[in-house]
């Protein structure tokens, strides 16, 4: 179920979709693509994740944002095809990380 609540399309979960950018349609949907994920902004096909924004096909993630096809990552900003990359920069956040594996830059 999604509803309006101020500038957000919302599902039961918190996950929330902009009223600007998503129909009610595309947020319903967007919202059957997130299985186990909770307090998600504009992200789809996500699976485990938590307090996300604008990512897509992530796995095991947990405040990132606009990340690609990343799994186990926390706190990390615009990464594609990553695998756990929270441990970068001496545990500190990851920024345009691509094809990291264990944190290694490719």
């Amino acid at each position: 179920m999604i509803e309006r609540v101020g500038w957000f399309w919302v599902d039961e979960n918190g996950n929330k979709w902009q009223v600007s950018s998503f129909s009610k349609v595309d947020a319903l949907d967007y919202s059957k693509s997130l299985i186990n994920s909770k307090d998600c902004k504009n992200c789809y096909n996500c699976e485990n994740c938590e307090n996300c924004d604008d990512c897509v096909n992530c796995r095991d993630c947990y405040n990132c944002k606009e990340c690609h096809d990343c799994y186990s990552c926390t706190n990390c900003d615009n990464c594609d095809f990553c695998d756990c990359c929270d441990c970068c920069q001496g545990g500190e956040y990851c920024t345009f990380c691509y094809h990291c594996g264990l944190c290694k830059k490719v």
